[in-house]
């Protein structure tokens, strides 16, 4: 248990912004010192956004999501810029989609401008990372700007290339995390938490284990099996497709608890009184939709489409915005929440006015990228999506109307004019990944047993 600590109620005026100051009349005013909140992003490997409850799922996976979201901000058309880890964390931590980067490959971060944890430290904030997944680490620069980077990778992963490993022990690596937050009242903290699961395997604690459905012998949900079946070297019948749908929403409930945990020691120790929490996932999950299984090889909606909450302590009513956002646009906001605006990253555009309860609008034409590690690159609006790719020539384009076509079905002509943005800008952002050699091989320097733990989560195959 945390040891009791309360903050006095800070106010808005020292961030900085008269948009904030104006539309909080009813806060008093503190001192400059004071009144810069603590900020906490948590991520869920994998979350596919349409099963979580609060984003209109039937099963009973994420409660303590759906308790947290009833005094915060609903996003419903967030996009990551990837669906895989990699690229999608380096666009939010960067603030730059990757046919700017050039960053879809497995090599360091380093030399790309500063990260979000860069920003923050260099503002005076105190800052943490943990993380479960082996691209968000050291290895690959991740570290940069974090004072305490700490890492609870999977116990077995790196001692075999095979994917079954078991996943991390995420609770007492949680206990240490908050009790890093809790240690001093200022100056104020940036954190990151990057928890494994539901990501494959679909191995859900034995606690969970047949809560959403029956449990049958011929799938078991390792990462091996599910590699297999994305390949088309295993046909599923109907109930092991339901089988192994049931299992990764029990993976999602044993996360929500785990989020649940966070928030509970937040609220223990004073800290939700101060601390805005930042909720999303890296990118989502396929189940056979469109041929595929896992993640990192489209960008159709089930792997790009991720939940994103923004819970400000000091604006507790429940919110849902509409608009296409993206992870770049976190990345500003949080530079926003956190006086921390920098020059070099002009990419995201601030969610502020939609956390603040302003009219705006964020349905933008040709401004929400997204690309997979297999080459396909998707530009969204909130009607319609483009898809080309790098790996098949510029001829390749599929275009959708994704309000009388939200499961993508059925391609169309990309003749008209509405379109004409989203084409130019998937003409760009392909142009850029060929330019940087996006999809380059594992640097000489990344030590063998990291690329091991990739190659059990099921990449680098």
């Amino acid at each position: 248990m945390l040891a009791e600590r309360r903050w006095p109620a800070l106010g808005l005026v020292s961030i900085g912004l008269a948009v904030l100051s104006s539309c909080t009349a009813e806060t008093p005013p503190r001192s400059a010192a004071d009144a810069r909140p603590n900020v906490l992003v948590v991520v869920l490997d994998a979350a596919r956004r349409d099963h979580f409850g609060f984003y209109g799922y039937e099963r009973d996976t994420t409660p303590h999501l759906d308790r947290f979201v009833e005094q915060a901000t609903v996003f419903e058309e967030a996009v990551s810029e990837a669906s895989f880890t990699y690229a999608s964390i380096a666009s939010l931590m960067l603030g730059k989609p990757p046919g700017h980067t050039g960053l879809l490959g497995p090599k360091p971060i380093r030399g790309h401008g500063p990260t979000l944890a860069e920003q923050a430290r260099a503002s005076g904030y105190r800052t943490f990372a943990y993380s479960e997944n082996g691209f968000i680490s050291p290895a690959f620069g991740f570290q940069s700007g974090f004072e305490r980077f700490l890492e609870g990778l999977p116990p077995n992963a790196g001692r075999s290339r095979r994917g079954d490993f078991e996943h991390p022990e995420s609770e007492g690596h949680l206990r240490e995390a908050l009790d890093w937050m809790s240690r001093e009242p200022s100056p104020p903290f940036f954190a990151y938490v990057h928890l494994l699961r539901p990501h494959n395997p679909y191995t859900p604690p034995p606690e969970m284990l047949g809560r959403f459905g029956p449990v049958l012998d011929t799938v078991s949900g390792s990462t091996d099996e599910l590699l297999e079946i994305d390949s088309g070297k295993r046909v599923l019948t109907v109930e092991e497709r339901a089988a192994l749908i049931d299992r990764y929403d029990e993976n999602l409930a044993f996360a929500d608890q785990l989020f649940g945990q966070i928030w509970s020691g937040l609220q223990e120790s004073g800290l939700a009184d101060d601390t805005i929490v930042v909720f999303l996932s890296d990118h989502g999950e396929a189940f056979g939709e469109h041929g595929r299984w896992l993640h990192n090889n489209t960008v159709y909606d089930e792997m790009i489409r991720v939940p994103l909450v923004i819970r400000h302590p000091w604006r507790l009513e429940a919110r849902r915005v509409r608009g296409v956002t993206q992870l770049a646009d976190v990345h500003a906001t949080l530079l926003d929440l956190m006086n921390a605006r920098s020059s070099a990253n002009g990419f995201g555009r601030s969610l502020l006015p939609g956390l603040l309860g302003e009219p705006a609008d964020l349905t933008r034409l040709g401004r929400s990228w997204s690309a997979s590690g297999a080459g396909w690159v998707g530009i969204r609006s909130s009607g319609h999506k483009v898809i080309g790719s790098t790996a098949f020539g510029q001829d390749h384009l599929e275009v959708y109307d994704l309000d009388s076509d939200p499961g993508e079905t059925v391609s169309r002509t990309g003749e008209d004019r509405v379109l004409q943005p989203l084409l130019r800008e998937l003409e760009r952002q392909q142009a850029g990944i060929r330019r940087r050699g996006t999809l380059a091989s594992p640097t000489d320097d990344i030590d063998p047993e990291v690329l091991d733990r990739l190659r059990a989560l099921g990449y680098l195959r």
